[in-house]
Order: C-alpha cells, then sequence, then structure tokens
C-alpha cells in the first residue's frame, strides 16, 4: 500500500480519545499499515516521523502500534516492536533478541527516545514482530499490550510509570482484543489458533470460554467486536473457514455472537457470507464504533479478494463492507461496499485502520456513514 502525505477528510477535533489523541491538541491521531504515524488535525492527516530506532543497524522487520494511555496522563502512547531480524526481505533468521520501545506521548509530541524499553533474554523469537493494543483489560483506566513471539503471548500491563516488566504469559495463539462482552468493565481477549477459540475474560485473564467451531473447518485468525444491537454488551464477530459437503474449503464466513452478563451466548449465532468462492471475507475487521449516530456500533468486514479468478490464479483486488448496528444486531446488507480501482492485488490487513472516529481505508479516511453511503467507491491513489 502506497501512502500518501495527507490523508483526506479532517478527523473530529471536538471528542479526541485518550486511546487515539497522542499530543493533546484534540484531534485523534493514527497509526496506519502498522509502519506510518500521523497527527490529526484541522486540515485532516498530515504524516509525521517516525519514533528513532534506538539501535543503529538497519531495521526493516518492526511494528508500530497506537496502544492508548499507558500511564494514565491524559495523552495516547506508542509502542515500537523491533524483533531485530536482519533487514533482508526474505530472511526471518536467525533475529537477535528483540525488543519493545514504550515512547510516552505529550505536548510536544512524541519524544526523541523511547521511556522504556523491554528486551527479550532469548534469541529468535520474533518478540517485537507484532504490537496488539488491547485496551483495559484490568480496569485500572490504563491501557495493556500484548506482544505474541514464538514462545507465546507476552500480556504487558499499564501503569503510571509505564509497561509492568512482568507480563502474564498465555499459550500460543493468535490475539485479538474484543471489547467489554460482560459489561464488567474490563475489556476482553479472543485467543485463537485454527482448531480452537475462546474468550480470555478482564482481569488476569485466568477464566476462559471456549468458542464451538461447530461444523466449520478452522478458525481464521480475525475478530471483530462492538455492541451492535444497543444492549450494552459488547458482541463478538469471528470468522471462520466452513466446510464444503465435499470437505473442500470454500469461501470464510463470519459469525457473530451475542454477549450477555454472563459472558457470551455460544448457543445461538448468525453467520454473515459472501457469494464467492476463496473471497477470505472476514480477513479483517474495524471495530469503528458509531459510525452514524444512532448510539449503536457498527463493523467493517474486509475480504481480501472480491473476485478471484481460478484460471488465472489472480485476484481482482478486494473490498470493505460496512454493516451498521441495529437493534437485532447488525444490518443483513452492508450499507456501503469500498473497492479500490487497481486489479489483481489482494488487499491485506493492514489496509484496514481503525481511528478514534470511523476507519481508514487505504489512503482515505471515513469518520462516519455519511463518507460511506455519499461515495460507495473509494480509489486507491
Amino acid at each position: 500500500m502506497r501512502l500518501t502525505a495527507l490523508l483526506v477528510l479532517a478527523p473530529s477535533l471536538a471528542a479526541a480519545s485518550p486511546r487515539f489523541d497522542i499530543d493533546g491538541d484534540g484531534a485523534d491521531d493514527a497509526v496506519v499499515d502498522h509502519r506510518a504515524l500521523y497527527y490529526g488535525g484541522a486540515k485532516g492527516y498530515t504524516a509525521a516521523p517516525l519514533p528513532a530506532f534506538p539501535r543503529a543497524t538497519p531495521v526493516l522487520f518492526f511494528a508500530l502500534e497506537l496502544v492508548g494511555d499507558v500511564n494514565g496522563d491524559g495523552f495516547a502512547d506508542v509502542v515500537l516492536g523491533d524483533p531485530a531480524c536482519p533487514p533482508h526481505a526474505r530472511d526471518l533468521g536467525p533475529c537477535e533478541a528483540g525488543a519493545i520501545h514504550l515512547f510516552l506521548g505529550g505536548k510536544g509530541r512524541l519524544p526523541a527516545a523511547p521511556s522504556q524499553t523491554i528486551t527479550t533474554a532469548a534469541k529468535d523469537t520474533h518478540f517485537g514482530m507484532h504490537v496488539v493494543p488491547l485496551g483495559d483489560i484490568d480496569g485500572d483506566k490504563l491501557a495493556d499490550v500484548a506482544v505474541p513471539d514464538r514462545s507465546g503471548v507476552h500480556v504487558y500491563r499499564g501503569t503510571k510509570t509505564g509497561l509492568a516488566t512482568r507480563p502474564i504469559d498465555l499459550p500460543s495463539a493468535t490475539v485479538v482484543p474484543v471489547g467489554d462482552l460482560d459489561k464488567d468493565g474490563k475489556a476482553d481477549l479472543a485467543a485463537i489458533t485454527p482448531q480452537a477459540a475462546s474468550i480470555r475474560y478482564g482481569g488476569d485473564l485466568t477464566r476462559t470460554q471456549a468458542i464451538p467451531l461447530g461444523g466449520d473447518a478452522e478458525f481464521f485468525g480475525a475478530a471483530g467486536a462492538g455492541d451492535f444491537d444497543g444492549d450494552g454488551y459488547g458482541d463478538l464477530a469471528i470468522t471462520v473457514e466452513p466446510s464444503s459437503p465435499t470437505g473442500n474449503l470454500v469461501a470464510n464466513d463470519v459469525l457473530i455472537y451475542k454477549g450477555s452478563a454472563k459472558g457470551l451466548v455460544t448457543t445461538t449465532k448468525r453467520r454473515f457470507s459472501r457469494d464467492h468462492v476463496r473471497a477470505e471475507f472476514g480477513a479483517a475487521f474495524a471495530s469503528t464504533g458509531d459510525l452514524n449516530g444512532d448510539k449503536l456500533d457498527d463493523l467493517v468486514i474486509l475480504a481480501s479478494c472480491s473476485v478471484f479468478d481460478d484460471k488465472a490464479s489472480s485476484c481482482n483486488a478486494g473490498a470493505a463492507y460496512v454493516y451498521l448496528g441495529s437493534k437485532q444486531g447488525l444490518t443483513v446488507r452492508p450499507v456501503a461496499t469500498l473497492s479500490p480501482k487497481r486489479q489483481n492485488m489482494a488487499l491485506g490487513a493492514s489496509s484496514l485502520t481503525v481511528l478514534g472516529k470511523g476507519f481508514a481505508f487505504g489512503a482515505h479516511v471515513y469518520p462516519d456513514a455519511r463518507g460511506v453511503t455519499a461515495g460507495s467507491v473509494s480509489a486507491y491513489p
């Protein structure tokens, strides 16, 4: 994805959140594609310099994430992950001991040097290759962060002085933040492997609940969340690869489960599908919050391929589908379909970014439903 210096449309200046506002100017800021930093302002999003890498050796693989307010000072903070791998596109090992670097937000924007660095003792673990903002898992009003590597997932809690250095270690899995499913004031996580998925409820993450795979072939590894029906409990969207009657994998489906005071309701679900094979529908989600002002959360679902040409073995672009919340849950049909005009290209999960208000798809910002319904097709630069 090619990034532009100015993303179109201005962010909201009236209701910026410590989750997204690095410099406290009232405008939400953004990290796009895990590699580029943008500051929001009255004229839109403008590109900002990346935080400096503490080590001097060339860096190709890294993860940049806006993680929320880790230390409770009212400013959003940024974590820069560096797995310390050789700077060669196809060579991920052997790597040195990886690290994450915490840059605290403030009135002067990000400082030149990190406020904290956490390094692993072992080499070649790919620690720092990915950083996952979790929200507040323990209810202390401080943002928490997960760092997956080859040994598992390491959850670092926020403290008044930065990240706690002793993590909660979870078994190896893809971890996705899914908001507060049971309305206890603590963010929950989905831990996903191809053959098993479960909810780890906020707190010390020891309370778990399995998500049944049912007759589907496997879990895809992506999930999203929001209160889509306005009952006060978070709802879960999770992607599966269903099995056809012959046992062959077909297009992904997205399953929607309701939250409740007891947690996720797994006895009933809704299934969302697209009508083309190998679309990778549900490759990523943008849990956008309320796009249309009805106080119900909405959801954007990415399909990596909108059309797959089996004869040419090529992917004709992809699409982002915008679903609005309702008292009955997400609308059956998307209110808009956003597609790049460039063909023969698969969209990666990083092309879809959650912002403080709305979402970014490619190099365009959609702060509310008016933007996606007024022009249903968005062109890549």
